[in-house]
């Protein structure tokens, strides 16, 4: 079949719609058909080149023009190279709407194959001024314009029902565009080009509160623009909420016939407190945030006539959450079955390790590991009920009335981690390792959840309560974080997103960028798009 190589056996046009011309194909030589017949019969194939007709308009666009043809040649393999010959585009449309003419007339020849076909070629229609009604007006540009507004009204609302304007903000846009009247008299406009308005502050009034802080930026065209509204201040009184949260230490001695013995007790208390509003509408809103309180550490008392088991008590920090609680210190009676022994201090028995009093006897609980006991520094260790120190995670019980158990984290060393501790490099969903932190209570509780986390400066010099997110595996929840389905005030809910710094603190009341997108963060630290 070499022979044959740059011979067309077959050039076909067809018609894809009405008004276009018949061309007949090409004839192709006897010579050339006798000797392929000759030949072993071989799977032919065919090739295609499109010639479309599209209607180009004076700004540049275009529409799909519903006439059209194209031309084909059935090859002997998929890399035989065919020539499509050079030609008129007048050939395929013979009859050109009206008010219309063929701007592109030629059509060049270009070379083609099975594997690598050639492009569609594309003739484009433009627009005459004569031929149709309203001919004298065809491709003329015709400009429109419309001016846009928007009226925020801020409205103060009293307790007894009466309402007072306090204030308002216009804003404006005039949009503009271009297009052009067509051969039938017909305006052929572009869309319009959005535009945005900045987000609005609420103002800020006292003895008064709104639903919202900000109202989000919002991007649009003159067929939605938004509407004006109306947002209300609330009259609303505000007061400050306490809550007491206190420590029992009952003193209890232990004879050497096992008997028990009350040897007084004690007491520690912290308040903390959180200012509330109250408004018209009965609403109320938190002024802001429980503080922080913490109990102090303890140190236990010496009893006469017997050993204490335990030196000090750790501090415990309080949340809105805690409890009261109550703890028992237990003293040994001082006697000949409690004389020091050999066994005092640390033993390694199996690879796991023991600490053994003045009494002879191990450790079991919580125990304050001063540095007079061996130790680099003081520090809580926990003994299991066998005297084997604990290390790495524990599951601590929980506290009365919650139904979830807290979890500790003990070091190599058996030393209790408190405040931040860096857990190691995990790997992330995406594929990526980075170090985690989490963050344990002075009472070595892991954090999980919504923590409030202190007050800090910020860059203003301002300083502010932050609020921080750990997952339920106790690691800090930095950047952009889906924070769940959440109430909106009109009744409805969706999902809501929150972005935490690389330091893990909510980002609040303020606008930034992430990855190219502008978020604007509210009072919650839920997120809008700007």
């Amino acid at each position: 079949m070499k022979k044959f190589k740059n011979k067309a056996r077959l050039i076909s046009i067809a018609l894809l719609a009405s008004g276009v011309a018949t061309v007949a194909p090409a004839v192709v030589p006897q010579s050339v058909i006798a000797a392929e017949q000759s030949a072993s019969d071989k799977q032919m194939y065919e090739v295609f080149r499109y010639i479309t007709f599209y209607y180009k308009y004076p700004d540049g666009s275009t529409k799909l023009c519903s006439k059209g043809a194209h031309q084909s040649a059935k090859l002997p393999s998929k890399t035989y190279v065919h020539t499509f010959g050079a030609s008129k585009a007048s050939n395929f449309l013979t009859n050109v709407p009206s008010g219309w003419r063929i701007e592109n007339e030629n059509i060049p020849s270009v070379k083609g194959s099975y594997n690598n076909p050639p492009a569609e070629f594309k003739v484009y229609l433009v627009q005459t001024n004569s031929g149709s009604s309203g001919s004298a007006n065809a491709n003329k540009p015709v400009t429109e314009t419309k001016t846009v507004k928007r009226t925020i009204q801020f409205v103060k609302k009293y307790k007894d029902g009466r309402t007072e304007r306090y204030g308002s903000k216009t804003q404006s846009a005039t949009f503009s565009r271009t297009g052009y009247t067509d051969a039938n008299g017909k305006k052929q406009m572009p869309s319009w080009s959005p535009q945005t308005w900045d987000a609005v502050t609420v103002p800020t009034v006292a003895g008064f509160r709104s639903d919202i802080s900000v109202i989000p930026a919002v991007t649009f065209t003159p067929d939605n623009a938004p509407k004006d509204r109306t947002v209300y201040l609330y009259e609303s009184s505000t007061k400050t909420e306490s809550k007491t949260v206190k420590r029992t230490i009952r003193f209890v001695g232990r004879n050497a016939n096992g008997k028990e013995v009350s040897l007084g007790s004690a007491s520690q208390s912290a308040t903390i407190n959180r200012v509330i509003a109250t408004d018209a509408n009965g609403k109320v809103t938190v002024l802001s945030g429980w503080s922080k309180g913490t109990i102090p550490e303890y140190t236990v008392p010496d009893r006469d006539g017997y050993t204490k088991t335990l030196s000090k008590l750790p501090a415990i920090a309080v949340y809105a959450d805690s409890k009261d609680t109550s703890v028992t210190v237990y003293y040994n009676a001082n006697n000949s079955n409690n004389k020091p022994t050999s066994l005092r201090g640390w033993k390694n028995e199996n690879g796991k390790f023991r600490y053994y009093g003045t009494d002879g006897k191990y450790y079991t609980g919580w125990h304050y590991m001063s540095s007079k006991e061996g130790q680099s520094a003081p520090h809580w260790s926990y003994f299991g009920s066998d005297g084997y120190i604990y290390t790495g995670w524990k599951k601590m019980g929980k506290k009365e009335g919650e139904k979830v158990e807290h979890w500790s984290y003990f070091g190599a060393n058996g030393w209790l981690r408190t405040g931040w501790q860096n857990m190691g490099t995990k790997t992330n969903p995406d594929g990526s390792n980075k170090s985690h932190w989490s963050y344990f209570g002075a009472n070595g509780w892991l954090r999980t959840g919504w923590q409030h986390m202190g007050t800090n400066a910020n860059p203003d010099g301002k300083n502010k309560q932050h609020w921080s997110y750990f997952g339920p595996n106790g690691w800090l929840r930095t950047g952009l974080q889906r924070m769940g389905t959440k109430e909106n005030p009109d009744g409805g809910s969706r999902e809501h997103y929150s972005y935490f710094g690389s330091d893990g603190w909510l980002v609040t009341n303020r606008a930034f960028s992430v990855a190219g997108v502008r978020y604007i963060a509210d009072g919650r630290g839920w997120l809008s798009l700007n």
